[in-house]
């Protein structure tokens, strides 16, 4: 598995409920990164051609959730995995939609981001003293990638070996990753709305 995250925030005026100023808020936002997107990306490296899925929550005026499945294959590579796979199954595994966030459903991935201090890790990998009992081949690892509001950025990975043997992801992350997941079918349209969003991009590429 592998996660990105990316996103922008324009400025507007009607700030979201957890953007609303109070003298304590903004005393503390200047010691403590106030997130401004974050998006995770899952890698299946299993398949000869990669799937990612993605899932990100961007801090506009109104906090949006955007969720995208898709195999990754290069441009001159297509006609032959449509032709693999079949054209149906290629066109349900291409997916996207993107929907409004409740703010509160933001802060809490915000909090948890604050707990693990996500804006300064880098890389999660066994511990130092631990000898892995096994060492997987072709799981995907995670990839996250956050932004600040003050510009600042990072990108933390969790490599495929600590995913095989899960015990060793830190409890914050698998949290953080847990409550990412489960804004997915809490927010997912139905599927009438995902086949003409589907359709609307068919028509602009």
């Amino acid at each position: 598995m592998l996660v990105i995250v990316t996103a922008c925030a324009p400025f507007s005026a009607n700030k979201p409920i957890h953007q609303q100023s109070s003298i304590n808020i903004n005393i503390k936002s200047e010691t403590d990164p106030r997130l401004d997107e974050i998006t995770v990306t899952y890698l299946d490296e299993t398949t000869p051609f990669p799937i990612h899925t993605t899932v990100s929550l961007v801090n506009y005026a109104s906090p949006s959730i955007s969720y995208s499945k898709k195999i990754v294959v290069p441009h001159r590579r297509i006609a032959e995995v449509k032709k693999r796979l079949g054209d149906h199954v290629f066109q349900k595994i291409e997916n996207f939609w993107q929907t409004d966030l409740r703010s509160q459903d933001f802060v809490d991935i915000e909090n948890i981001c604050r707990k693990i201090d996500i804006f300064t890790q880098t890389n999660v990998d066994f511990p130092i003293d631990v000898n892995p009992a096994q060492r997987c081949v072709g799981v995907g690892g995670a990839k996250f990638y956050v932004r600040t509001k003050n510009g600042q950025e990072n990108t933390l990975t969790v490599s495929g070996n600590v995913f095989c043997q899960e015990k060793y992801i830190p409890v914050g992350i698998r949290r953080l990753m847990g409550k990412i997941n489960a804004l997915v079918p809490k927010y997912q349209p139905f599927e009438e709305t995902v086949i003409a969003i589907l359709r609307n991009e068919a028509l602009i590429t």
